[in-house]
């Protein structure tokens, strides 16, 4: 085992009391270095779960953050959305994983013909299939990550199910949401302005510590389900003051930081959401061209 080990993951929890489901996601081994990560007026109503109050006034889940990269020092953590599930994706062409049965299942699965008579060019890609984590995968998970952070990482995270999946097991320098893994010798959370923007905080954190020459690694293997984000709940982000027209303002904000590597658009998809008559801003970032041109080294892939 190398030098690095993750020894505390924090869950920012904000009105959505007996809501949890990250914590109870996780296996009780990890649950017993986990907290919920609460304001002082939510502190009775967690009932048995692990809490840390936090001791200032904080209004949004940036300033949160904030705290708590400062609460836990220089160890290595993570914070955790508090709605999120795990999975393990196997890949019949990843061979790190051979030997384990649900490597041999998917090797041996069939594409269905609906999907190859729409996708032809995947015949010849390799298939894969996400199983509900086990202790044995999170164990795996900590470990990748920690000998990630050995190898110089500084922030690494678990992309989501819901997006498109690279055919390599991790991807260096790409979008970080849901889960943030923090190489808490080499964050330099003094440097990081990390409540400008109190929407996209953590796209916002993520390009500073591309700035500032601090890669990062996403997970494509061990990955993370949530629900869609929905502006019309009054829990979590929403009961802090989320609003469609204030997440474009603080897009625009990213585009006039990064204009060069920060593309705002308007929103074509069918389902879009709108509220009133302000529709929401969709934007990308490009991650690893930033980190390429400031930093002039190429980026690896697995």
């Amino acid at each position: 085992k190398g030098f690095s080990v993750i020894e505390k993951i924090y869950i920012p929890t904000y009105k959505r009391v007996g809501k949890q489901k990250t914590f109870f996601n996780l296996p009780e081994k990890y649950q017993k270095i986990t907290t919920l990560v609460v304001r002082e007026e939510e502190a009775e109503l967690h009932g048995d779960l692990p809490i840390t109050i936090i001791d200032n006034q904080v209004s949004n889940v940036a300033e949160t953050r904030e705290w708590i990269a400062y609460h836990a020092g220089d160890i290595d953590y993570v914070t955790f959305d508090d709605d999120l599930g795990f999975r393990r994706r196997f890949r019949d062409i990843w061979t790190h994983v051979q030997g384990d049965p649900r490597h041999d299942e998917v090797v041996n699965m069939k594409k269905p013909d609906t999907f190859l008579e729409k996708n032809p060019e995947m015949d010849q890609l390799g298939w894969w299939k996400f199983y509900i984590m086990n202790e044995k995968d999170f164990d795996d998970m900590f470990t990748t990550i920690e000998s990630w952070f050995d190898e110089g990482i500084t922030l690494a995270g678990l992309r989501m199910t819901t997006l498109p999946l690279p055919r390599n097991y991790f991807t260096d320098n790409s979008n970080v949401v849901t889960t943030q893994f923090y190489n808490g010798k080499r964050l330099p959370k003094d440097l990081v302005d990390w409540t400008s923007l109190t929407i996209c905080e953590d796209v916002w954190v993520n390009m500073q510590l591309l700035e500032l020459g601090h890669k990062n690694r996403v997970s494509n293997e061990f990955c993370v389900t949530t629900k869609p984000l929905t502006y019309d709940s009054d829990e979590g982000c929403n009961a802090a003051g989320r609003t469609i027209e204030l997440n474009n303002q603080m897009i625009e904000k990213l585009q006039s930081r990064w204009p060069k590597y920060v593309k705002v658009k308007k929103n074509d998809f069918k389902n879009k959401r709108i509220q009133g008559d302000v529709e929401e801003l969709k934007f990308s970032c490009n991650y690893s061209r930033l980190y390429k041109d400031l930093h002039g080294k190429s980026i690896s892939q697995r």
